[in-house]
């Protein structure tokens, strides 16, 4: 059971660290608190199913005698195997992973055409909800060329990302500013280089609900899709 639930454990964390890995994601207590959440749900499934699952199928292979039992390996007490304990380990599994998905997934991101805006501006923290502001929306033609994606081109509606920094008033001292997405992927760009007439624009995509950065003039990667945040500094 313990090396069941080290080892689900470190497939998490590796994971992380290996792929999925953003030293921005890490910043504040929500993330390292689902961080946390998903890995003790991880540990959790690996003593069940790696460990206390298998003592039951030694338990039942044992006592119907295709396997000798070494003295003394016999778990008694509360981790003793029996169906209805099973039944009640998966079901309060099940109920654990409901909760930390609904935390992290639903509530969280409650709205997704809303995003929030942080770091060096006036209003830090302001949530936008990029549908209400269509008096604003441009209209602009624009082709994705990307590494994997390629989606011919066409015109594309929205809110210029311009219009949002200057509404939460950007810092002086800003030099940068970050669009992330829902994943925790996110490309920086330069504020001195972005004017009225560049090519960033929030669009509204339906099927599913999001906000998604068209970059027009920029590599295919600088395109953001499902946006939640735009960090300024």
């Amino acid at each position: 059971m313990i090396s069941g639930g080290l080892g689900a454990f470190a497939s998490v964390f590796l994971a992380q660290l290996l792929f999925m890995f953003n030293p921005d994601l890490y910043q504040g207590f929500a993330s390292f608190y689902l961080f946390g959440a998903v890995s003790l749900l991880a540990a959790i499934s690996g003593i069940v199913f790696a460990g206390y699952f298998s003592t039951g199928i030694i338990d039942s292979l044992a006592d119907a005698g295709i396997v000798r039992r070494s003295p003394g390996l016999k778990p008694n007490g509360i981790l003793s195997f029996s169906l209805p304990k099973a039944f009640a380990l998966v079901l309060g599994l099940v109920v654990v992973f409901t909760a930390v998905y609904y935390f992290a997934f639903v509530q969280s991101h409650s709205d997704p055409m809303a995003i929030k805006v942080t770091g060096d501006v006036a209003y830090s923290g302001n949530e936008y909800y990029i549908p209400a502001y269509n008096g604003q929306f441009v209209t602009m033609y624009a082709k994705l060329d990307g590494q994997y994606t390629h989606l011919p081109g066409q015109n594309y509606t929205g809110l210029p990302i311009t219009y949002v920094l200057q509404d939460a008033r950007t810092g002086k001292g800003a030099t940068q500013f970050d669009v992330v997405g829902a994943d925790g992927y996110y490309q920086t760009f330069n504020t001195a280089n972005v004017t009225a007439s560049d090519g960033l624009i929030l669009t509204v995509q339906h099927n599913p609900d999001r906000i998604w950065l068209i970059a027009r003039g920029y590599a295919g990667g600088m395109w953001v899709d499902q946006v939640t945040t735009i960090r300024v500094y």
